[in-house]
């Protein structure tokens, strides 16, 4: 593949996925932006974590994961507490009403895709069954 070809699929594929994104997020009722929901799906897929930690995988400033950890623990879906191991370390932890949201919004998202792909054709279904294990490799050198 040559650098213009490589370029011009670059291109289309980044155009593709962030259009998908904004398609499967504004089915999203929680009211809560895209940040928030960053941010919560890491606390329910990582445990228990240190606000720095959290803020480096969500690649935000410290402040505004402040802010964010701030609005979702008003609303109850996290929690805050010392971290035991280092009681200087502030540690967030999912809630159940956060668990309960973040599974509300994932089963959303998996019904609105599931429809979009079921309206595919065989061989788009084929390729696209393919092309997971790729975009998986991508996201993975993140």
């Amino acid at each position: 593949m040559s650098s213009t070809d490589q370029a011009l699929m670059v291109g289309r594929l980044s155009v593709a996925l962030s259009r998908l994104t904004r398609w499967l997020r504004r089915g999203d009722t929680s009211g809560l932006g895209p940040g928030s929901i960053g941010a919560l799906a890491t606390v329910a897929r990582s445990g228990p974590i240190r606000l720095g930690d959290l803020a480096t995988r969500e690649d935000m400033a410290p402040p505004t994961l402040t802010r964010v950890v701030a609005l979702l623990e008003e609303q109850h879906l996290v929690s805050k507490g010392p971290d035991p191991a280092d009681r200087r370390a502030t540690l967030v932890g999912i809630t159940p009403q956060g668990q309960d949201l973040m599974d509300r919004l994932v089963e959303a998202r998996m019904q609105r895709l599931s429809e979009r792909v079921a309206a595919l054709d065989e061989e788009q279904r084929e390729i696209l069954v393919r092309a997971v294990p790729v975009l998986e490799a991508l996201t993975a050198q993140s």
